[in-house]
């Protein structure tokens, strides 16, 4: 087998600050190895809209993966999540105009035991707890992609580009 080499980034700080970098990253990444498909964890739609300025002019689907309406709570507060919340319809209503495919579902390795406050080991809980240790944004990441060949959005061994973060923006793409 060729040796490959590939560039890896790590950024200093996780979160916002680092969606553009992440997005330009991806888009070279996409050019160089003929991926024609990205999945943007997107709980407002404001990632995956910067995506879709950053992509303007390449041919890639965008794919957003979002969480079922509820709240979440982060460094700043609890924050609305779920891009089909209202808060987020015009968010909603620029990304279908622009023929990205939106996903929403239930993340596949939050145990369900969570939502009732029962603390006990299960399989979905130790995979979840076992994928953040490499950081959120890895595990979320992995999880979008999940939900996305779920939903029938991409083939099962497809290669893709999958992207999420920690509480708000991109610094994961995988």
């Amino acid at each position: 087998m060729e040796e490959v080499k590939r560039k890896t980034v790590y950024f200093k700080y996780c979160g916002e600050a680092n969606t553009e970098k992440v997005l330009l990253a991806v888009r070279h990444r996409c050019k160089e190895t003929d991926i024609n498909k990205v999945v943007i964890a997107s709980e407002t739609g404001r990632s995956a809209l910067k995506a879709l300025k950053i992509f303007d002019g390449a041919k890639i689907q965008v794919i957003v993966v979002t969480h079922y309406p509820a709240e979440t709570w982060g460094p700043r507060g609890s924050m609305p999540i779920g891009l089909k919340r209202r808060e987020y319809a015009e968010n909603l209503k620029k990304l279908m105009e622009s023929g990205c495919k939106i996903v929403q579902g239930t993340r596949p390795f939050a145990p369900p035991s969570r939502s009732i406050g029962w603390n006990y080991p299960t399989p979905e809980g130790v995979i979840d707890k076992t994928l953040e240790i490499f950081g959120t944004g890895t595990k979320i990441a992995i999880e979008a992609a999940v939900m996305a060949t779920d939903a029938g959005e991409i083939d099962e061994g497809e290669e893709i580009v999958s992207c999420a973060g920690t509480y708000k923006g991109l610094d994961t793409a995988l």
